[in-house]
């Protein structure tokens, strides 16, 4: 794992965890300034997703069990973006325990920086494509219903 930085961590008093400890939904969002904007990945199939997906990581935190079976994520994601040293912060799950406050059973995070917001104008274009297939749909299949037979009452559908 090249570009990626495996940091053990014994508390959760670094300031490079801040995104995971300190900073509210509001501020991960980052109202004022929406480039800079992250959001936390909770589980290794959400983060797995997210990396499919092609959103940049910017951190992980893993519970020390979890760290062998995400390697070849990391891997992948060393090799997806070689410009960036993304640090990987691993610690017992106790640790994480005390982050959440409760038993952490996924003990997998990741933040990730947010994708830019889609032109309104091609995402509406895109919705109103859709609505059309789907309107196209509905005449065909409601054709494919046959009326009840006229020995059957309505009342025994």
């Amino acid at each position: 794992m090249a570009d990626v930085q495996i940091i053990r961590i014994e508390t959760l008093d670094d300031p490079r965890l801040e995104a995971y400890t300190k900073l509210t939904e509001r501020q991960l969002r980052s109202v004022l300034e929406p480039e800079k904007g992250i959001f936390i990945a909770e589980s290794g199939k959400v983060i797995e997703r997210a990396v499919e997906a092609g959103l940049e990581p910017v951190s992980f935190l893993l519970g020390e069990r979890w760290l062998e079976q995400l390697s070849p994520l990391l891997d992948k994601v060393a090799d997806a973006h070689p410009e960036l040293e993304i640090p990987v912060f691993v610690g017992a799950m106790d640790l994480l325990e005390q982050l959440t406050g409760f038993s952490v059973t996924r003990g997998a995070l990741a933040a990730f920086r947010r994708p830019p917001l889609a032109d309104p104008r091609a995402f509406l274009a895109r919705c109103a494509c859709a609505c059309s297939r789907a309107l196209s749909i509905i005449p065909m299949s409601v054709r494919s219903f046959a009326p009840p037979p006229r020995s059957m009452s309505t009342a025994s559908w």
